[in-house]
């Protein structure tokens, strides 16, 4: 932190924007993890996923042939094959299928008439060899 308090692009830059500078420390862009979260119940009840203290370093990413330690997971969401009107719920049940990773459908809407497009992407990333990272808790 002295290395900071003694260069006064990096410390304008953190003090703005409360981030890492881009270039400290040798890497070229940090990625503030700290701001990701997830909503963990029903109740609505949001959980980040990394605490606002923590470091984590990854090994080298530019060398994709060389990630294995880790992997992104595939879920899945069920996506409407069609718009049809059916008689019954068991016939609405029946007309959807299952699509893993990433996807998108389209909808008619009624009023005002147009139709709405939607898409998204189900995976999860993983650790294959939890060795392969380090957490550190920043204290200041």
């Amino acid at each position: 932190m002295s290395y900071l308090s003694r260069n006064p692009a990096m410390n304008e830059y953190i003090m703005l924007n409360g981030e890492i500078p881009p270039g400290f420390g040798g890497i070229k862009q940090w990625i503030p993890v700290w701001k990701t979260l997830y909503q963990s119940d029903d109740a609505g009840t949001i959980s980040h996923i990394w605490n606002a203290d923590q470091v984590t370093f990854v090994p080298n990413v530019d060398q994709p042939d060389k990630m294995t330690w880790w992997r992104a997971f595939e879920g899945s969401f069920p996506v409407p094959r069609s718009i049809e009107v059916q008689r019954d719920p068991m016939g609405a049940l029946g007309n959807f299928e299952t699509a893993f990773g990433m996807f998108m459908y389209a909808s008619v809407s009624a009023n005002p008439p147009g139709i709405t497009v939607h898409h998204g992407d189900v995976f999860l990333p993983a650790l294959r060899n939890e060795k392969a990272v380090f957490l550190a808790t920043v204290a200041f």
